[in-house]
């Protein structure tokens, strides 16, 4: 978190580190990436669930300059065993990840059909389910 009166961090002063070892803390992030400038932030990415790493973190620092340097040795990052990938957090990109698709699936009344936004469709089972029902009594 930051104090008060501290200036915010550029929205291009961000890495994502991949690769991380199960073991690796949000301050062991911190201290291994300090070598490269003043970090803001260090967050090792956790299942909600199970508070389990899911191997990878985010790097906020206080200047660009400083993810920069970071690249410029993109080849050198080895922590706790492991080597790790480093990249610029892209700030257009941030939020917009995979995530779930749009819309359900809907099994009720036998018929699976998929949902999004009013629009329904068979699912791909059902439709070569009833291609097969028909072939079959031909």
């Amino acid at each position: 978190s930051q104090s008060f009166g501290q200036q915010a961090p550029a929205s291009n002063a961000k890495i994502f580190v991949g690769g991380l070892a199960q073991q690796v803390s949000d301050a062991a992030l911190s201290d291994y990436f300090t070598q490269f400038g003043i970090v803001v932030e260090a967050r090792v990415v956790r299942y909600k669930e199970t508070g389990v790493s899911r191997g990878f973190g985010i790097v906020t620092y206080a200047s660009p300059a400083s993810v920069d340097a970071v690249l410029a040795r993109y080849n050198d990052h080895y922590m706790e065993g492991k080597w790790v990938e480093v990249k610029r957090v892209d700030p257009a990109k941030v939020g917009k990840g995979g995530g779930k698709a749009e819309g359900r699936w809907d099994n009720r009344a036998g018929g699976a059909e998929w949902q999004d936004g009013g629009n329904k469709r068979s699912s791909p089972w059902a439709e070569a389910a009833s291609w097969k029902r028909q072939r079959r009594w031909e």
